[in-house]
């Protein structure tokens, strides 16, 4: 019985639409958008790979899913992910980073 208490209202916590935004900085060229880039993929693919175990969230299973929404302030830009994984994707198929070219 308690089990069940225990998921119904773990049920309920997660069906509260729960939104995360974070800010990123830091010096030219120290990897925020390689950082970026990757903690969004990794959150858009939670659900077929476990490849964030040191994210309690994951780790725990409490990530039901994640999914990309336009940025609601026109006055700031979008983050390029879809130029970002594409380039991350094109380097790993060419085994090599763009600056060994």
């Amino acid at each position: 019985m308690k089990r069940i208490k225990q998921e119904v209202n773990d049920f309920l916590h997660r069906s509260l639409d729960s939104h995360v935004r974070i800010a990123v900085t830091g010096l030219s060229r120290a990897g925020k958008t390689a950082y970026i880039t990757s903690m969004v993929n990794q959150l858009l693919h939670t659900s077929t790979h476990d490849n964030l175990p040191l994210l309690g969230a994951a780790r725990e299973n409490r990530i039901i899913g994640a999914k990309r929404v336009p940025q609601k302030n026109m006055m700031v830009p979008r983050f390029g992910y879809d130029t970002a994984i594409s380039s991350f994707l094109k380097r790993r198929r060419y085994g090599r980073c763009q600056h060994e070219t």
